[in-house]
């Protein structure tokens, strides 16, 4: 049995990305409050969390975590009422702070410890917007008084870590952990593979090497309006009353301009355009990449979001998930600026590529047309469909 010794929802949420089978049970430890070093006040406080609620469960695998805000050395806990929250946000305004988490695992009766520090470059605030946002009750129980993934997306201008560490639990250190101390997880993987006799028949004309770059572009744009509405199964709709030729009714809608839809450079684009089309009134986002021939990794070339894209759901597309390299590094710079929510969407995908990219992000959900057989020496997908961006804008 794996037991969360914390009662925070945004914990519970990312912890779910690395296991499915968890308890929670709150720890009635109680936190060192000296003024130690950020990263020891941090792990201590988590070693505490954690062994309070192991000595009842001797048997289990107990998580502990602890998150401090720290600014110049000096710690931030959580504020002690609207001054205090606003005295904080003041402070933080214009500057670079560190979020510090703590981690402790325990299982069969030895303790793992870990700590992970992330920078947060806050933007300047005005007086009146920290006053408008700690009257939204949001800062009130956090740490440094504010929360990544609610109302202070808008203040961040970039990250330099781990978003998930902000956010109060670092999945990928605490993903280590649970390797150090050979802890086995269950998961539910968080790819998609759209089955779907059209997509299947799009997909075929893709592959096949007589295909001309015009058909080849449209069938790209097609089928990303097909994975666009798999997708679309998660998405969140609101109500809204409308008056049709026969009566008034109450309908569902999407607000579309909560979605980004960012596709990688190059090739990329011929997918946005599919995705577009049925939500035109979404934001785009660009991420340049290209791969480097000799190491095969990818490079950065350009960067362009719109505003607040933080706070929005994000569509990354990209035709080919090969290596993940690229996938990987586009999600790790539009995270280090703060996007919290991701769907990529792919044509072709191979089994190195799921992995990578789920074992470093496995937050995010992979919808692919195709999981392939795998790579060849040239890291090509096989049997793949060639180059895609060369396939798209015809320089074969």
């Amino acid at each position: 049995m794996i037991i969360l010794a914390s009662g925070s929802p945004r914990r519970q949420e990312l912890l779910r990305k690395l296991c499915d089978d968890f308890v929670v049970e709150l720890s009635d430890a109680q936190e060192i409050q000296r003024s130690d070093a950020p990263r020891i006040l941090a792990t201590n406080n988590a070693k505490l969390k954690a062994q309070a609620v192991a000595a009842k469960h001797p048997d289990a695998v107990v998580i502990g975590a602890d998150t401090i805000v720290s600014l110049d050395g000096k710690i931030f806990g959580k504020p002690d009422g609207i001054e205090g929250a606003e005295k904080m946000l003041k402070q933080l305004s214009g500057r670079r702070h560190e979020v510090v988490t703590g981690l402790a695992l325990i299982a069969d009766g030895k303790i793992y410890t870990a700590a992970e520090v992330t920078a947060v470059f806050f933007g300047d605030m005005t007086a009146q917007e920290i006053r408008d946002y700690v009257a939204t009750g949001e800062p009130l129980d956090k740490s440094g008084s504010y929360a990544l993934q609610g109302g202070a997306a808008k203040f961040i201008e970039k990250i330099h870590g781990d978003w998930s560490n902000v956010v109060g639990l670092p999945i990928r250190r605490l993903k280590k952990l649970f390797e150090q101390a050979g802890v086995k997880l269950e998961t539910t993987p968080n790819v998609h593979q759209v089955k779907n006799p059209l997509v299947s028949h799009k997909l075929t004309q893709l592959r096949d090497k007589r295909t001309s770059p015009k058909l080849f572009r449209e069938l790209v744009d097609e089928l990303a309006m097909l994975l666009t509405c798999e997708v679309a199964q998660n998405f969140q709709t609101y109500s809204v009353e409308i008056e049709t030729p026969i009566k008034v009714c109450t309908v569902e809608t999407l607000d579309e301009e909560n979605f980004v839809v960012v596709p990688i450079l190059r090739a990329g684009l011929a997918m946005a355009s599919g995705v577009l089309k049925l939500l035109p009134d979404a934001s785009i986002g660009h991420v340049g990449l290209f791969r480097d021939e000799k190491t095969f990794e990818p490079v950065e070339y350009y960067f362009k979001m719109p505003p607040n894209f933080g706070e929005k759901i994000l569509l990354v597309v990209d035709p080919m998930l090969a290596t993940g390299g690229s996938a990987c590094a586009a999600l790790d710079l539009l995270k280090a600026r703060g996007a919290q929510k991701i769907y990529f969407l792919c044509l072709v995908s191979t089994p190195q590529g799921i992995k990578k990219l789920s074992e470093e992000h496995p937050d995010v959900e992979i919808f692919t047309a195709a999981i392939d057989e795998g790579l060849n020496e040239k890291c090509y997908i096989v049997p793949g469909l060639g180059d895609a961006g060369d396939r798209i804008f015809a320089t074969l």
